[in-house]
């Protein structure tokens, strides 16, 4: 099960005393008040394997917990170099380039998108700011964006962070993924005036793609270890 053990609605609180079957938890964040109200700490004994992908959460001192580093949808082998996603992106390779990703509900992608405009005119001629909403995986085009732009959700802040490129976020309310909690104070920006101002500030070529460690390696062999040890 992903993120609630108990399911979305409940669902699962009946169906997992009867399994005989070995179960499997991906423990993502999870708001306090929902961990006590609902006792997950209790609940979750239910559960053979605890997968921690690459945060802190609230009950991943469980002792059949095992963090791994954060799960991205590609090795970093797999990226473009910056020529190839230059190529894909359609910006010259000389020009600083801000990707802003569009994400979340209608309207927030609107404000997005907006936002990447007001970005593009306020660059001039340091650099070009772009809006993307379906390209997809962006991760492998990261060695050609010097800068991402977005919101505080786990893929784009774990895609930045791996591979060395520099974000700049919103944090948007959810109800059960706390954003702000996960953005550090650099990444963070209070509003978009701020946001565009610290863009403009900070746009330049970035540095090389770093190496980083894909958790889904670790996800799987834990996974395999609970099948051959349970």
């Amino acid at each position: 099960m992903d993120t609630f053990p108990r399911g979305l609605g409940g669902e699962l609180v009946g169906e997992l005393v009867g399994l005989s079957c070995l179960r499997g938890w991906v423990h993502r964040d999870l708001a306090p008040e929902y961990v006590k109200a609902r006792d997950l700490r209790g609940f979750a004994r239910r559960y053979d394997l605890v997968l921690v992908p690459g945060e802190d959460a609230p009950l991943d001192d469980l002792p059949q917990a095992r963090r791994t580093a954060p799960w991205l949808v590609r090795d970093a082998h797999e990226l473009l170099d910056r020529s190839a996603a230059r190529a894909r992106l359609g910006v010259e390779d000389r020009a600083p380039l801000a990707v802003v990703v569009g994400s979340g509900t209608p309207d927030e992608v609107a404000q997005l998108r907006l936002l990447a405009g007001e970005l593009d005119d306020a660059l001039g001629d340091r650099g070009v700011a772009r809006f993307l909403s379906d390209e997809w995986p962006l991760l492998e085009l990261l060695a050609g964006v010097d800068l991402l732009v977005g919101v505080g959700g786990y893929n784009t802040v774990h895609e930045a962070r791996g591979t060395g490129t520099p974000l700049l976020a919103l944090a948007r309310p959810r109800r059960y993924d706390r954003q702000a909690r996960r953005l550090t104070s650099d990444e963070l920006c209070p509003g978009v005036d701020v946001l565009v101002q610290r863009a403009v500030e900070t746009l330049g070529p970035r540095g090389p793609i770093l190496e980083y460690t894909n958790g889904v390696h670790a996800a799987l062999d834990a996974l395999e270890d609970l099948l051959v040890g349970g």
